[in-house]
């Protein structure tokens, strides 16, 4: 029989100051991860809210060092956005290095309350990097502060509310996305929306018109968190649903505030330009609306599976044809779980609305591309509050009064796996991963945008033939001027390096690629999974790229693009709109330095112009 978790520690899950232990704890426990580092987005934070003389100098508008706080709380999350520098201008600067990138790309996102809390660190500590993970813990003990109290606030024991928040505390799949300073919004962005949630039940119980208002302050807070904080809606949602009382007129009369909430909110970030347009990265759920819901059907089963399994991201490193497979999986496991719950989701109405309102949190996150633990702090709160439900004494003897032998048993064979899973195995992984981040030491700039051998870089045009990550160019300005180093005058990346190509020298200054394969540079297109296997890092690489372009957007032949120093013309695509055969030419080829990458040392290496009329062959890093 499997003993009750519950009962061995609802001395310490019913104090009346749980929620306050349980905070302090998480401060313990995310302790380890405190030796903070800037990496990519952080890079970019520190441009806009520091400035920098240089690249201001070059021309980039974001990195004027005299911004008043409301353009740096407004445009700290603004990467690229129509009513700013265009792509092109970008390009031009050296900001941007993917001559493919869609010129109608916008990557903006209104965020100015979790931004307010970056700029808050540049005042106090701009140079501590640490400090401001700090800050991170603190919000996330807030949010586990809030959740505590929001079980409380369920028709839950104390001591089942209890155990549901240590659950939540001790999911590891927020290890990762706590270490990384940039990703605080998530954190923020749920804080508040929990918060709202809980409000929200108390407004619905005393009717307090303060109540309900600041319930309704709580959601535009989470909104202006993150994009993230719609998923609070699901389970306001949920509660009119499964918990509300009275009629049906009355209940959907409750979700009017909110609703009118979060119009106003979309409206005002339409309007204000901000949203994620023309990648394959991000899909916007009403514009990409087809899309999104594809998109959705194979994403939300593997957040849902990442959720009770705690086995995030691997999803990201599977090859198309390993993904169709593990998603067949991924759908038993789920109904397995689904027919663990269905004899307490019949009798218990907090089981209905927990189970509704972790679902359709779920469906948000499937806006993005790469699916992972940095998007379950919604999820996480009705799946932990389920899980500790299941393993409630009083559950498990109750059960065996009008559930049948098999699902007896089958609850049985859960509680097993949730204890082993979320009790066992998980605080360990968590405390294994914090001290692994904790422990890293200085973060290096990654190999794939490290340019140290070229001597004299700064008087240098620079060719990259094949990059291995070409997002990561996205960030070597931010790099160069964070370390103090010198940068390219010219940086031109020719293309990725996921496929095998040849170029051949027709003229001093043109040069012709072949890629029988395609450059798979959209969204649309897939690695060779034969070569690459199964799973590799290289799939997620891929879907990280897929941000400067769309699958709605693909090549035509006789398309043109211009970057500083080359131009491209497309001479032929594949049947999904690949390019297969371009055109680069190049004013002074004779005049850059050319680089190509040896996958095997994981290093750039020089070389020499080919000759009128040689081949030159360049192998994909899938080998």
């Amino acid at each position: 029989m499997v003993s009750s978790v519950v009962e061995k520690f609802q001395a310490l899950f019913v104090h009346r100051y749980w929620p306050v232990f349980i905070a302090l704890f998480c401060l313990l426990l995310t302790a380890p991860v405190l030796r903070g580092h800037l990496k990519t987005d952080d890079l970019f934070h520190r441009i806009v809210l520091q400035g920098s003389t240089t690249l201001y100098e070059k021309g980039y508008e974001a990195a004027r060092p005299d911004k008043t706080f409301l353009e740096s709380v407004n445009n700290l999350f603004s990467f690229v956005k129509k009513d700013q520098q265009n792509l092109s201008e970008l390009q031009s600067i050296g900001v941007v290095n993917q001559w493919w990138a869609d010129p109608d790309m916008q990557l903006a996102f209104w965020r100015p309350l979790s931004a307010a809390t970056h700029w808050l660190d540049y005042q106090l500590w701009p140079d501590n990097p640490t400090m401001m993970l700090f800050q991170d813990m603190v919000w996330f003990s807030l949010l586990v502060f809030s959740v505590a109290l929001f079980f409380r606030e369920l028709k839950l024991s104390l001591a089942v509310a209890g155990l549901a928040s240590l659950l939540y505390a001790i999911d590891f799949s927020f290890a990762s996305p706590l270490s990384w300073i940039a990703n605080r919004n998530g954190v923020i962005a749920a804080f508040f929306g929990v918060t709202a949630v809980l409000l929200h039940i108390r407004w619905r119980k005393d009717k307090s018109l303060l109540t309900g208002v600041l319930a309704q302050v709580m959601l535009f807070a989470a909104l202006l968190s993150a994009e993230a904080g719609i998923a609070s809606v699901a389970y306001i949602g949920a509660y009119a649903f499964c918990l509300e009382e009275g009629r049906w007129r009355q209940r959907i009369t409750s979700l009017l505030p909110a609703f009118f909430v979060v119009v106003g909110w979309r409206v005002l970030y339409r309007y204000l330009d901000y949203g994620a347009l023309n990648t394959g990265l991000y899909l916007d759920p009403i514009q990409d609306g087809i899309v999104f819901i594809s998109a959705m059907l194979e994403r939300l089963p593997f957040l849902l599976f990442s959720q009770y399994t705690g086995i995030d991201s691997v999803y990201n490193l599977l090859s198309p044809p390993a993904k169709s497979m593990v998603l067949g999986v991924t759908l038993v496991f789920l109904l397995i779980i689904l027919a663990v719950f269905i004899p307490m989701l019949k009798i218990n109405p907090v089981a209905r609305f927990l189970m509704m309102g972790s679902v359709l949190a779920a469906v948000p996150s499937c806006a993005i591309a790469l699916p992972s633990g940095r998007l379950l702090f919604f999820v996480s709160v009705g799946a932990s509050g389920l899980v500790a439900m299941l393993l409630d004494k009083t559950y498990q003897e109750s059960l065996r009064g009008y559930a049948n032998a098999a699902q007896v048993k089958l609850s049985k064979v859960a509680r097993w796996f949730f204890i082993a899973a979320h009790l066992v195995a998980t605080p360990l992984v968590w405390l294994l991963l914090m001290i692994s981040l904790g422990s890293g030491g200085v973060y290096n700039v990654p190999a794939g945008i490290d340019l140290d051998l070229v001597e004299d870089l700064d008087k240098k045009d620079v060719v990259i033939v094949n990059a291995p990550n070409p997002f990561l160019f996205l960030y070597i300005l931010f790099h160069d001027d964070h370390d103090g180093a010198k940068s390219a005058k010219e940086l031109n990346i020719i293309a990725p390096a996921y496929t095998d190509m040849t170029i051949t020298r027709i003229s001093d200054n043109t040069f012709e690629l072949v890629a029988e394969e395609g450059l798979m540079l959209t969204a649309k297109s897939h690695l060779d999974a034969s070569r690459g296997g199964a799973t590799s890092t290289l799939y997620a690489i891929k879907i990280y790229n897929s941000v400067f372009r769309s699958a709605r957007k693909p090549f035509v032949v006789g398309d043109t693009f211009a970057a500083p120093g080359m131009n491209i013309l497309i001479k032929e695509v594949s049947s999904i709109g690949e390019p297969t055969r371009l055109l680069y030419e190049f004013d002074r080829a004779e005049d850059k330095v050319w680089l190509t990458w040896d996958n095997t040392k994981e290093a750039y290496f020089e070389i020499a112009l080919p000759k009128l009329g040689e081949v030159l062959h360049f192998s994909s890093t899938i080998e």
